[in-house]
């Protein structure tokens, strides 16, 4: 068999290095052919593994940049627990002593209770005392005015009725009044340092009711020294009168 010159040895080795069915080709020949396609198959699953691990690597950057991220924020969340931890703290001392101080303060009010309720005892029947003292030297002060509508100061006297039966309303109310008694009826009046639309309207409700008991009552009469502007207005529309030294709005 005749050698082979260098340029065909040469035209050889290039086509075992470009043309891939012909080293195929040329190792089946010499018995390498089974052998290269197993290293074919080994590139190719190395090349998608090489692949596989570029993606992965990838996922874990993204990971290792998300922990970081939890990492900063969970230290950042330690600091504001700490923090709200020393803000409670000094809250549960406030609070301390915050409840020492109730404490004493329901202590004082105990006493202060104890000795208003002695004080109420004694004032009651002086502030009985002075309302009827009140109610005079008013109805002494508009003496004139009273006079105009045939009221007599002098004649005026205090008349309290318990309803104990329930027959103007609520059983064991108290009424009281103020009353002249006429011959043609009684006039029934209402003293107050100050007049306000709802005594005006209490007043005209508390007549009438009383009527059951007083009798015919020919006049009702508010006596004040301060009295509301709507107050006035409501009483005209009741046929209130009224005796006062000022309004007041």
């Amino acid at each position: 068999m005749q050698a082979l010159s260098k340029e065909e040895k040469e035209r050889i080795l290039k086509a075992v290095e470009e043309d891939r069915e012909f080293r195929l080709a040329l190792a089946g020949a010499i018995g390498f052919k089974e052998l290269l396609e197993r290293f074919a198959r080994l590139e190719e699953r190395q090349q998608k593994l090489e692949e596989r691990f570029s993606e992965l690597a990838e996922r874990q950057q993204k990971l290792e940049e998300r922990f970081a991220e939890l990492e900063n924020r969970f230290a950042e969340l330690e600091k504001q627990f700490a923090e709200l931890e020393e803000r409670f703290a000094k809250l549960e001392e406030r609070f301390a002593k915050l409840e020492e101080r109730v404490v004493k303060l329901e202590e004082r009010v105990v006493k202060l209770e104890a000795g208003v309720a002695e004080l109420k005892i004694a004032l009651g029947s002086f502030g009985r005392r002075l309302g009827r003292d009140l109610e005079e030297t008013v109805l002494n002060i508009y003496r004139d005015q009273a006079s105009k509508l045939g009221i007599d100061p002098e004649k005026v006297s205090r008349f309290t009725y318990r309803d104990r039966e329930g027959l103007l309303g609520v059983k064991g109310a108290v009424y009281e009044f103020n009353v002249v008694i006429q011959e043609d009826g009684i006039v029934v009046l209402e003293v107050k340092s100050l007049v306000e639309l709802d005594d005006v309207e209490w007043f005209y409700e508390k007549v009438v009711k009383a009527e059951k008991i007083l009798g015919r009552v020919k006049r009702r009469v508010v006596v004040a020294v301060n009295i509301a502007k709507d107050a006035v207005e409501r009483a005209k529309e009741l046929g209130v009168d009224v005796i006062y030294g000022a309004v007041v709005e």
